[in-house]
């Protein structure tokens, strides 16, 4: 797990070098989506709607300020 999130923070550096940070952090943002998928799968349940309703609002805003 540890030599993962060191490569998880190699390639982030690299792309923060490369990019702009609106396009790197929406990407970023996108794990949480992952990580809930992730819950679902292991059995914990699906979240209540506020937060599904506050993930979705950090997605959408951190794909609209990529866009401009």
């Amino acid at each position: 797990m540890g030599l993962l999130a060191l490569g998880v923070q190699y390639f982030t550096t690299q792309a923060l070098m490369n990019e702009k940070t609106s396009i790197v952090g929406a990407v970023g943002n996108s794990a949480v989506v992952f990580s809930i998928a992730i819950e679902i799968a292991l059995g914990h349940g699906f979240p209540s709607f506020l937060i599904c309703l506050g993930m979705g609002m950090v997605v959408w805003g951190s794909y609209r300020v990529s866009k401009k």
